[in-house]
């Protein structure tokens, strides 16, 4: 009995091995993608940003696939954004986040956030500004970083689309075959300086 105990034991840490593996092969990313009451790719527009937050300049560039939108509120944890850009359509819908340190150059295009309507610490998904390397990995759920500056984290699922969506498609696309799942993609992008996660930005888009 022993003796068998024994040789099942050696299985053991493969077997837990396997099974963390499983764990981040099902990873959606979505716990990135919900702060304060904001969820990403969902109903939320730039426009309900600023009824909830108040007004903040809405600051556009680029075209096409390279289009951005954001609204920038200056709290205590550092300058929070709230972003934008092509797959939001006119309507600018919320699919990202960001937060950064405060420099001259960004706090001209920042706006107070209002007392009391975000948390005092900012931590999204996990995340949070002055974290160490490890941590962030940790969060990330992928290796040690290392000595990049930039790590990129892509998460990647499908998911059905659901009554109300396949009739929006059909309606904007009257000659097209409504599909039968999303494909997501979720986007981490985490800056470090000194072994310090300085600053990082997160989007979900959604495409048929």
């Amino acid at each position: 009995m022993v003796s068998a105990m024994r040789r099942a034991s050696r299985f053991l840490p493969p077997l837990l091995a396997l099974c963390a593996l499983a764990a981040h092969a099902v990873e959606t990313g979505e716990r990135f993608t919900r702060f304060a009451g904001f969820t990403l790719a969902g109903e939320t527009t730039l426009a309900d940003v600023v009824h909830r937050l108040g007004p903040a300049p809405l600051v556009e560039y680029g075209e096409s696939g390279d289009y951005r939108a954001s609204l920038c509120y200056r709290t205590s944890a550092g300058l929070l954004s709230f972003l934008s850009e092509q797959m939001g359509g006119s309507v600018h819908t919320l699919l990202g986040f960001s937060l950064a340190p405060a420099t001259p150059e960004r706090l001209r295009r920042c706006a107070p956030a209002p007392a009391n309507t975000l948390p005092a610490e900012i931590a999204i998904g996990g995340l949070q500004l002055g974290m160490s390397r490890t941590q962030a990995a940790a969060v990330l759920g992928r290796p040690d970083p290392g000595i990049q500056s930039v790590v990129r984290r892509y998460y990647e699922s499908q998911v059905p689309l659901s009554g109300a969506e396949r009739a929006d498609y059909l309606y904007a696309h009257p000659h097209a075959e409504a599909p039968q799942q999303w494909n997501v993609t979720i986007s981490v992008f985490a800056t470090f300086a000194q072994d310090r996660l300085t600053e990082f930005e997160i989007w979900k888009i959604r495409t048929p």
